[in-house]
C-alpha cells in the first residue's frame, strides 16, 4: 500500500532507519570478531592428527613379503654384520679396494686381488654369505617409518651387493665356478628385490641402480666366461625374483601412498582442512621464505597465513593428478619427454606438494626400466655367447635362442618392442634404441647418462660394446 500524498512513509522514516543501522552494523561487527577470534583459535590451537599406522597398512598390501618370510630385525643384523672383519689374518678390504677388483683385467698379484682372496676363503665369510643366500630367498619386509627423515637401510644393502659381485667374479677367475657366481648375482637381485618393497623412491631407485649393476657384471662375464651356465633357467629365475612388468601406476603407488600420508601431518583435518604452516616451517622453512633457523619454535601464529595455501582436498586431488600424469611414463622415452614437466618447488609447496617424492617420478620410472632392460640384456649375451660356444659361431637372430637358451625374446623399454640385434662381420650388435626413440644402428655408448631429453645426441644405448673400467 502506498501513503497518501503528503503523509510521510512510516516504514521509511529516518529515525527508523537510523536506529536500524544502530542495531546491523554492531551486529555484523560482533559476527565478524567472533568469527576471526574463532579463526585464530583454531590455528593456534589445533594440530595436525596424522594416521601413520593406516598408511603404513596400505603399503604394505601392495607389496607382502612372500609366506615363509624372516623377519626385518634377522634381516637387519645380517646385513649390518660382517664377522670375516674379525678375523685376525684377514686385512681389512676397502670399498675402493672392492670396486678396483671389479676394474682392469684379473690378476692375483693385483694387492687388493690378493687381500680379497684371502676374506673368501675364510670360513666366516663362505658362512654368513651362505646365510645370507638363504635368507635372501626366504624374504623380509624392512619397516620405514613413513616420515619425511625417515633413516633408509640403503648402506648395509650396498655393501652386500658389492661384496656379491666382487665375490662373482672371483669366483669365475679364481675357482673357475660359474655355478657360484650364478648364486651371487641371484642372491643380490633378491636383496635389490627387498629394498623395492620399501615405500620411499630413493630405496626404490637405489633398488634398481643395484640390479642394473649386477647386470653389467653379468654382460662383462658373458665375454669373459669360459664355462657354460644354463642360461634359459636363469632366466626363468631373475623374472621369478624380479616378477612381471609392472605397469606405472602401480611402481608410483608406494609414492602417492606416502605423500598423502605426509599431507596429514601438515594438515589440519578437524575445523577446515587447512595447512599448518608453523609445522610445515620446521622443515621447508627455507621454501616459504620463512625467517625460522633449525632448533628455534615456529610461531603458531603463522597459521594465520593458510588460506595462501590450497586445503586439504586440493592438496589430494593435485597429487592425484601428478602421479596419474607420471602414470602415463610406459617406457623410457615417455620418461624423457616428462622430466622436463615437473612442477617447481615452489609450486610443490603451495598446491601440498610438501616433500621432494614428486620430483623423483619420472626418474623413478626410468630407473627401473633401465634395470629391466640391463637384465634382459645380460641374460641375452650370457645366452648368446652360450650359442658360440656350442656352434663355433654367434646366432644370425635372437630366435635361434628360444627356446633352449633364452625362455622369451629380451624387451627394449624405449619402446617395449625386441631389443635390437645383429650380426657384425665376426662379431655382434646389441642395443635399445635409447630414450631419444630413434634406432640409430647401434650408434652409441654402453651406458647412457641420464640427461634432458633435449641432450640425447640421438644416440643408442649399445650392450654389446660394454668393457671393463680401465681394461686395455
Amino acid at each position: 500500500m502506498f501513503n497518501a500524498p503528503g503523509k510521510p512513509d512510516v516504514h521509511t522514516s529516518p529515525g527508523k532507519r537510523r536506529r536500524w543501522r544502530r542495531w546491523i552494523l554492531p551486529a555484523v561487527a560482533l559476527v565478524l570478531c567472533v568469527w576471526f577470534a574463532r579463526f585464530c583459535y583454531l590455528r593456534i590451537a589445533r594440530r595436525p592428527t596424522p594416521r601413520p599406522e593406516y598408511w603404513e597398512a596400505r603399503l604394505a598390501e601392495l607389496d607382502p613379503p612372500p609366506p615363509g618370510a624372516i623377519s626385518a630385525q634377522k634381516a637387519f643384523n645380517l646385513l649390518t654384520s660382517r664377522p670375516w672383519e674379525n678375523v685376525p689374518a684377514v686385512g681389512n678390504v676397502s670399498t675402493d679396494n672392492l670396486y678396483r677388483i671389479l676394474r682392469g683385467p684379473w690378476n692375483e698379484t693385483r694387492p687388493e686381488i690378493a687381500a680379497a682372496t684371502m676374506v673368501f676363503q675364510t670360513d666366516a665369510f663362505n658362512d654368513a654369505r651362505s646365510e645370507m643366500h638363504r635368507v635372501a630367498q626366504a624374504g623380509w619386509r624392512d619397516f620405514v617409518p613413513l616420515a619425511p627423515d625417515a633413516l633408509l637401510p640403503s648402506a648395509s644393502y650396498l655393501m652386500w651387493t658389492l661384496w656379491l659381485v666382487t665375490h662373482s667374479r672371483w669366483a669365475r677367475e679364481h675357482l673357475r665356478d660359474p655355478a657360484a657366481a650364478v648364486d651371487d648375482w641371484l642372491t643380490g637381485l633378491r636383496l635389490s628385490r627387498q629394498l623395492q618393497r620399501q615405500w620411499p623412491a630413493a630405496s626404490r631407485r637405489f633398488a634398481y641402480s643395484r640390479g642394473a649393476f649386477i647386470a653389467d657384471e653379468m654382460m662383462l662375464a658373458a665375454k669373459e666366461m669360459g664355462k657354460a651356465i644354463d642360461t634359459a633357467a636363469l632366466a626363468v629365475e631373475i623374472d621369478r625374483i624380479i616378477g612381471p612388468v609392472r605397469q606405472p601406476a602401480a611402481l608410483l603407488e608406494p609414492s602417492r601412498i606416502g605423500l598423502h600420508c605426509f599431507l596429514e601431518q601438515w594438515y589440519v583435518r578437524e575445523g577446515g582442512d587447512w595447512i599448518d604452516v608453523s609445522e610445515l616451517a620446521a622443515v621447508w622453512g627455507w621454501r616459504l621464505w620463512l625467517p625460522w633457523r633449525p632448533g628455534r619454535k615456529p610461531w603458531r601464529i603463522w597459521n594465520l597465513a593458510s588460506p595462501l595455501f590450497y586445503d586439504l582436498a586440493t592438496a589430494r586431488k593435485l597429487v592425484d593428478d601428478h602421479f596419474a600424469a607420471a602414470a602415463m611414463c610406459s617406457n623410457l622415452v615417455t620418461c624423457a619427454e616428462a622430466e622436463v614437466k615437473e612442477p617447481s618447488s615452489d609450486a610443490q609447496v603451495l598446491s601440498g606438494f610438501v616433500w621432494s617424492e614428486t620430483s623423483q617420478t619420472a626418474a623413478l620410472l626410468t630407473s627401473y626400466y633401465c634395470m629391466r632392460g640391463k637384465l634382459d640384456a645380460a641374460v641375452a649375451m650370457l645366452a648368446i655367447h652360450e650359442y658360440h660356444r656350442r656352434n663355433g659361431d654367434y646366432p644370425q637372430s635372437l630366435d635361434e635362442l628360444m627356446p633352449d637358451l633364452l625362455p622369451r625374446l629380451p624387451i627394449d623399454y624405449a619402446d617395449r618392442r625386441p631389443l635390437r640385434y645383429r650380426r657384425t662381420g665376426e662379431g655382434y650388435v646389441l642395443y635399445s634404441i635409447g630414450p631419444d626413440g630413434k634406432d640409430n644402428g647401434g650408434e652409441g655408448d654402453a651406458e647412457w647418462e641420464h640427461r634432458a631429453a633435449s641432450n640425447y645426441h640421438n644416440r643408442d644405448i649399445v650392450f654389446s660394446k660394454i668393457r671393463r673400467s680401465g681394461a686395455e
